[in-house]
């Protein structure tokens, strides 16, 4: 029996696996990464999913207009302060997706950061 998901060796990802991280500067800097980003996906059939703190999930819902209906939320002070939760929840949306690509965007929450 085969596995359809690529499998994880010791600090290696799969060949289709792709990870990228940018720094982004106030919430300009933020839109200006993440939005084109999320349009590109959905123009493309993937699905999203965006794991935020409220504010700036907020923030992007609103500069995406209508198409925010078409991204999953997950609420980075719920989740993202704890892999235990993070995880888990991801877990979830990538088993969905059979193997399909899909686009993500996560700030985790950390000490000090107001999530509200």
């Amino acid at each position: 029996m085969t596995s359809a998901r690529p499998t994880l060796g010791a600090g290696r990802a799969p060949a289709d696996f792709r990870h990228e991280t940018t720094a982004c500067h106030g919430d300009e800097g933020f839109l200006a990464e993440v939005v084109p980003f999320v349009r590109a996906g959905l123009a493309a059939g993937e699905p999203v999913l965006v794991t935020l703190p409220p504010a700036r999930a907020e923030l992007l819902g609103s500069a995406l207009g209508g198409d925010a209906g078409a991204v999953r939320f997950l609420d980075a002070a719920a989740v993202g302060s704890n892999p235990a939760r993070v995880i888990p929840a991801w877990r979830e949306v990538v088993d969905t997706q059979a193997g399909a690509p899909l686009r993500a965007v996560s700030e985790p929450v950390h000490a000090g950061q107001d999530a509200a």
